[in-house]
């Protein structure tokens, strides 16, 4: 067999260890996602799991920062001036 063949066979194990320590869980939860992945990866979905910044992070190294909320429409007539010809603002006079 291959070297690559070797390789190849254990990156689902790979990939679920990276996983699990992603979303801040441990091995155990890893060995679950390896044998019974939909049940674990549906744990994911739906609890409480948050994600915590790639697996391969050094510990040292502060998780990625979220993207701030996108400005909504009303906020930008308010700062540019209305738009002639438009509705009115749902969110507030403006």
């Amino acid at each position: 067999m291959p070297l690559s063949w070797g390789v190849l066979a254990n990156a689902p194990f790979i990939v679920s260890i990276d996983l699990a320590k992603s979303f801040g869980k441990g091995t155990g939860f890893a060995i679950g996602l390896i044998l019974l992945t939909p049940i674990f990866y549906l744990i994911l979905a739906f609890g409480d799991a948050t994600y915590r910044g790639p697996a391969a992070t050094p510990a040292g190294t502060p998780a990625p920062r979220s993207m701030p909320p996108a400005p909504r429409l009303s906020d930008r007539f308010r700062h540019e001036g209305a738009v002639r010809g438009a509705a009115p603002s749902a969110y507030g006079s403006g």
